[in-house]
C-alpha cells in the first residue's frame, strides 16, 4: 500500500497573513497616522480606534476625512502585502482606480479586481454595518487565497463595463432571495447550531490558501464573532452568513471562470501580441519606466535593440520621456496613463514593474519629510544655529531630488527607507530633540481665514524666529496668484505650505517644485515692507 503523500511545506515568507502586528485595519492606521499620535491608536474586537483630541484630528481634516484618507492611502494594488495585512483584512471600502490608455481604452490593475468585485456587495441587500463586517472579512480571505493567481505581477485587465454590470445585476437578484425561500443552508438541527457546523460549512466553500491550509484565519475570525454573538442563541445571524457567502463566492467563481485571462498573468513568447507600459503623469511631462517598457518587450519577443541601447548604463528605475518612447514608434505597444496620487499630507505607493516592491514620486517623497518635521514641531522656537543644523540634517532631501535631471523621477522603497535613516541619525548626531512644550495650529476652517491671522498664528507658533521671511510671506500670500488656492485650504495647511517654501529654498531645492518661484523672496520681501512683521 502506498503512503499518501505528503502535505506540501507551508510558505514562512508572509508570517503577518496569520501572525500581524496589527490586527484587522490597525495596520493601515499605525502607517498613515504621524508617529507622534500613535499612542492613541488602540484595538478594539480587532479594529482600530481612536482617542485623539480635538486639535489632534484636526490634524487630518476630522474624523470623517481621516478615515477617507486611510482608505485613499492604502488604494493601490498590492496594499494588503506592503502593510502586512493579515489574511482576513478586506480591501479598501472605495473604489479602485480604472485608467485610460493613450488608445482610449480602459483598464484596471489586475490585482484590483478584487477590490473591484468587492464593492458590487455594497449593495441594500448587504449593508456595510456590523452584522455585515463578517461577510466583508470571509470574502477577503476568498479573495486573497484567488489573488494568487496573478503571481503577484504588475499587470493590467481591460475593464470593460458590460461585464460588471452583468456581475452586479446577478448578485443584487440572487441577494434578494438568498436568505428567504431559497435558503441554501438551514441551521434547524441542534447539531447544525454550532460553531464547528459554520466553521466546516465556510471551509468547504472557500478555496484553499497554501499560507493558511489549516484555515486558522477563518477559525480566529469565527470564534472572535462567536464571542459576541454565540451560534447556539444567533443562529439565524449564522445562516445569514452561509447562504450569502454561497452567493457571493458562487457568483465570483463564475465571473473568475468567464474572464480567466483577466485573472491570469500575461502570457509569454508567441502567445504574446500586445506589450503595457504605464505612462506616468506629470504636471509638465509624461513618462514610462524604461525597463518596464524592455521586459514588456522581451515578453512579447519584440526587438529591443534601440531601445537596450537608450538604457545601457542605466538602473532600474530610469525614465524615459514619453515622446522619446514615441519616436521609437512601437507596434502592438499599450500606454496606460497613470495619475501619481496623494492622501492629503502622505504620498500613496505604487507597484514597482517586479511586483513585489513599491515606489514614490521624489517630489512627494520630500513633501513628506518637510511636513513630517513640521509635525514634530522642530522649528517652533528654534534659533538661527538650530535652525541651520535642522536644515543640515534635512540635506539628505537634497541628494533624492539631484536624480530629477538625470530622469530618475521615482524613488524607491529602499531609497525611501535610506533617506529617513539619514535623516534621523542627523537629527540624533545634531543632539536635535523636538520643544518639550509644543504649540498646536489653532485651527480655522478653509476661506474663513484672513492674512492678518495668519501672520498671527505663524508668531504664536514662534516659526519667525528661524525663518524671518515667513511673515512677509504671510502678509501677502493672497496676491500671489500662484498661490491662489491657499485660499481653500484650512489654517494647518497653510502654516505648512509657508514652512515648506521656507524649507526647501534655504536647503537649495526649490527649482525642482513648479509652483515655487524664488524670485517670490525678493519681491515678496519689498512687497512686504510696510506691513507690520513684528
Amino acid at each position: 500500500m502506498h503512503k499518501p503523500r505528503a502535505a506540501p511545506p507551508i510558505p514562512t515568507d508572509r508570517p503577518w497573513l496569520l501572525n500581524p502586528k496589527y490586527p484587522g485595519a490597525g495596520v493601515f492606521y499605525y502607517g498613515f497616522i504621524h508617529e507622534d499620535h500613535h499612542g492613541y491608536i488602540f484595538m478594539k474586537d480587532g479594529e482600530p480606534w481612536l482617542q485623539l483630541e480635538d486639535h489632534q484630528m484636526d490634524y487630518y481634516g476630522g474624523h470623517g476625512t481621516l478615515l477617507v484618507n486611510v482608505e485613499q492611502y492604502r488604494n493601490f494594488p498590492g496594499n494588503l502585502d506592503k502593510f502586512q495585512a493579515e489574511l482576513s483584512t478586506p480591501y479598501p471600502v472605495i473604489s479602485p482606480r480604472h485608467f485610460l490608455s493613450m488608445t482610449k481604452k480602459q483598464y484596471i490593475y489586475k490585482r484590483d479586481l478584487f477590490p473591484q468585485m468587492q464593492m458590487l456587495t455594497k449593495i441594500p441587500s448587504l449593508r456595510a454595518d456590523q452584522d455585515n463586517k463578517p461577510l466583508i472579512q470571509i470574502m477577503a480571505i476568498y479573495s486573497r487565497t484567488k489573488e494568487e493567481m496573478m503571481e503577484g505581477k504588475v499587470e493590467f485587465a481591460p475593464f470593460e463595463v458590460d461585464n460588471w454590470v452583468e456581475l452586479g445585476n446577478e448578485l443584487t437578484r440572487r441577494f434578494q432571495y438568498a436568505t428567504h425561500q431559497n435558503k441554501k443552508y438551514k441551521m434547524k438541527q441542534k447539531n447544525q447550531r454550532t460553531m464547528k457546523f459554520v466553521f466546516d460549512t465556510l471551509k468547504s466553500m472557500l478555496p484553499v490558501n497554501r499560507y493558511d491550509p489549516e484555515f486558522t484565519a477563518l477559525r480566529k475570525l469565527l470564534m472572535r464573532l462567536h464571542e459576541l454573538k454565540p451560534v447556539e442563541n444567533n443562529h439565524t445571524f449564522y445562516e445569514f452568513i452561509l447562504n450569502m457567502m454561497y452567493v457571493i463566492i458562487d457568483e465570483f467563481d463564475k465571473f473568475i471562470r468567464t474572464n480567466k485571462s483577466w485573472f491570469l498573468p500575461y502570457p509569454v513568447g508567441q502567445n504574446a501580441t500586445t506589450a503595457y507600459v504605464r505612462v506616468f503623469k506629470e504636471n509638465k511631462n509624461n513618462y514610462v519606466l524604461g525597463f518596464e517598457l524592455l521586459n514588456e518587450m522581451k515578453r512579447c519577443g519584440m526587438n529591443t535593440v534601440q531601445l537596450e541601447e537608450m538604457l545601457q548604463g542605466h538602473k532600474p528605475l530610469f525614465c524615459l520621456d514619453i515622446r522619446d518612447v514615441i519616436k521609437l514608434e512601437l507596434k502592438n505597444v499599450e500606454r496606460i496613463v497613470v495619475d501619481i496620487v496623494k492622501s492629503h499630507k502622505t504620498p500613496v505607493w505604487f507597484p514597482s514593474y517586479d511586483g513585489s516592491t513599491f515606489c514614490l514620486e521624489r517630489l512627494n517623497t520630500v513633501q513628506y519629510f518637510i511636513d513630517w518635521i513640521h509635525t514634530k514641531r522642530y522649528f517652533q522656537d528654534a534659533t538661527e544655529e538650530t535652525r541651520d543644523k535642522l536644515l543640515e540634517a534635512l540635506k539628505p532631501l537634497k541628494t533624492v531630488v539631484d536624480y530629477i535631471p538625470f530622469n530618475y523621477r521615482i524613488i524607491s522603497e529602499a531609497e525611501f527607507n535610506k533617506t529617513k535613516a539619514e535623516i534621523l541619525q542627523n537629527l540624533k548626531n545634531a543632539g536635535i530633540v523636538p520643544p518639550a512644550q509644543k504649540r498646536e495650529v489653532r485651527q480655522i476652517p478653509p476661506g474663513l481665514w484672513t492674512e492678518k491671522q495668519l501672520v498671527e498664528e505663524l508668531k504664536y507658533l514662534d516659526l519667525g524666529r528661524a525663518f524671518p521671511e515667513i511673515l512677509k510671506i504671510g502678509n501677502i500670500v493672497f496676491k500671489i496668484k500662484e498661490l491662489d488656492h491657499i485660499r481653500t485650504v484650512d489654517m494647518f495647511t497653510a502654516v505648512e505650505m509657508l514652512q515648506f517654501f521656507c524649507v526647501i529654498r534655504r536647503i537649495g531645492i526649490s527649482q525642482h517644485f513648479f509652483i515655487f518661484k524664488d524670485e517670490w523672496f525678493e519681491g515678496l520681501i519689498t512687497l512686504s515692507d510696510d506691513s507690520p512683521t513684528d
